[in-house]
């Protein structure tokens, strides 16, 4: 089962919701991450190999993340970003897809669509 961090700019029912799926669950408020640098949650990341789910667009940039060198990461880029769009969304997209194959990606998700950026591409 993948190991999933969540940023602080997601509601924390995302990650109880991701519990309850089975997930193994850190936020950054878990960890007293809040308010901390980017890189600094990216450290976080990159130490206990998590996939990262977040709205912040900083992440999705290739060449500071890039492809291939990370657990991956998946940017949700709605319209509507309130909390219980976010969890549905998110929740449905785990349970469709176990995220097995999402390792080292870049996953963006937007209401209508989902967009994986793979190492190879």
């Amino acid at each position: 089962m993948m190991r999933l961090k969540v940023d602080e700019n997601l509601p924390q029912s995302l990650a109880m919701a991701l519990r309850a799926l089975g997930y193994d669950v850190l936020t950054v408020y878990d960890e007293a991450l809040q308010g901390r640098s980017d890189s600094e949650v990216w450290q976080a990341v990159v130490r206990e190999q998590r996939f990262l789910i977040t709205q912040d667009v900083e992440f999705g940039n290739l060449r500071k993340y890039p492809l291939g060198t990370h657990a991956g990461i998946m940017l949700l880029r709605l319209q509507s970003p309130d909390r219980v769009r976010v969890e549905r969304i998110v929740t449905d997209l785990f349970r469709r897809e176990a995220g097995g194959h999402w390792q080292g990606t870049l996953v963006v998700v937007s209401e209508h669509k989902v967009r994986v950026l793979t190492p190879e591409q």
